[in-house]
């Protein structure tokens, strides 16, 4: 891995280590746009989020962190975060790590690459913070239930 992906996706940065019992992501993004917003949602609820571009070399994060989930925001079914999903899921150790598709766009095609990548559930944008966090929540299964994202309360009068 590159010296700058090292330093994005250091324990310092992510929240849990290895000591630590609150769930780690891999997050495995197309396009970054918007995958901030995603990570810092998710960080904000206890998660660990390691991010990473699709064309880094997802399989060796996966080994390095041993994450507890993948999330994979995909432009589109032929793009590179569904090769990434596609090539860690075909390593037998991965398994039991679900994997979690976000797309634009949901279609056979796209439903198909899902698929045949190894993803347990797909999702599409736009998609409420509180779904996420269900869904994430769901299967990762942490036992700790996420905090409700969204307006405050305002003063009782």
């Amino acid at each position: 891995m590159d010296r700058d992906l090292i330093e994005q996706a250091s324990p310092e940065s992510t929240g849990p280590g290895p000591t630590d019992p609150r769930p780690l992501l891999l997050l495995v993004a197309d396009n970054r746009t918007g995958t901030a917003a995603i990570q810092l949602m998710l960080r904000e609820q206890g998660y660990g989020v390691l991010l990473l571009p699709a064309e880094a070399d997802a399989l060796a994060a996966f080994h390095q962190w041993n994450p507890d989930g993948l999330i994979l925001d995909v432009a589109h079914p032929y793009g590179a975060a569904l090769a990434a999903c596609r090539k860690i899921k075909s390593d037998p150790s991965s398994w039991s790590v679900p994997a979690l598709v976000l797309c634009a766009r949901v279609d056979p095609v796209t439903l198909e690459a899902a698929g045949r990548a190894g993803a347990e559930e797909l999702m599409s944008k736009p998609f409420s913070c509180n779904a996420l966090l269900d869904t994430v929540q769901r299967l990762v299964g942490w036992p700790v239930p996420p905090q409700r994202v969204g307006p405050r309360p305002g003063p009782s009068l």
